[in-house]
């Protein structure tokens, strides 16, 4: 559901826990740190649908 007033809404896809860099005691957050030249890549699938109010 879009904000209240508002008739859009904004995804951000993530493949760490929101606000990883801030939880260092968590034993795994998803968050990778690349040296300088490595590379990680994924994929993702969205599909979004029409949700009945």
């Amino acid at each position: 559901m879009p904000p209240p007033g508002e008739d859009y809404l904004c995804v951000e896809p993530v493949s760490h826990m929101t606000d990883a860099v801030n939880h260092p005691e968590q034993p795994d957050t998803g968050l990778r740190r690349l040296e300088p030249g490595e590379e990680l890549s994924g994929t993702m699938r969205l599909r979004l649908e029409t949700l009945a109010r």
